[in-house]
């Protein structure tokens, strides 16, 4: 459970996924906003494209809003925290994480990020049900990992990445 940095929204500098293409946008919104970073923990989310619909328990495409540039860029030097399951029914960035907002982490085993360890796992546990009865929406198994802002070094945009 975390806050966002700022109500960055108002900024309009986000992608189709409703997050940030790398960390130099949100370092630029805080210096030109005078919002202080120290704390802060950079996220790199990552994740194929595809939704469960537990109604047709089947895995579907998505894409992102496409009234926005997404042009993300891979972290390569990221720690893996572990998987996360969002649910999505509004809009397109991850909206709750059954995991924590539904007490999900006490029938699921989650490691000490309140994260699912293995991307098999987390996929398994959304077709047996596990999520059922939770949130509204789709389902989508998100790849959490945290970066060193300063360490980093990128490459190429992937078909994967979601996003900072």
């Amino acid at each position: 459970m975390s806050e966002d940095f700022a109500d960055y929204i108002d900024f309009w500098r986000h992608n189709g996924h409703w997050l940030f293409d790398r960390p130099s946008i949100i370092i630029e919104i805080c210096e030109e906003s005078s919002i202080e970073m120290s704390g802060l923990t950079f996220l790199y989310l990552e994740s194929e494209l595809v939704q469960f619909d537990a109604e047709q328990k089947k895995w579907k495409a998505y894409e992102p809003d496409s009234s926005f540039t997404t042009d993300v860029t891979k972290a390569i030097d990221a720690r893996l925290l572990g998987y996360d399951v969002t649910t999505n029914y509004y809009c397109p960035t991850p909206e709750h994480s059954p995991l924590s907002c539904n007490h999900i982490a006490s029938v699921v085993p989650v490691n000490k990020y309140c994260l699912i360890d293995n991307l098999d796992d987390a996929r398994k546990h959304i077709q047996r049900g596990a999520f059922a009865n939770s949130e509204p929406g789709h389902l989508r198994v998100i790849a959490v990992h945290e970066i060193e802002i300063g360490t980093n070094q990128a490459l190429n945009a992937s078909g994967r990445s979601r996003g900072f």
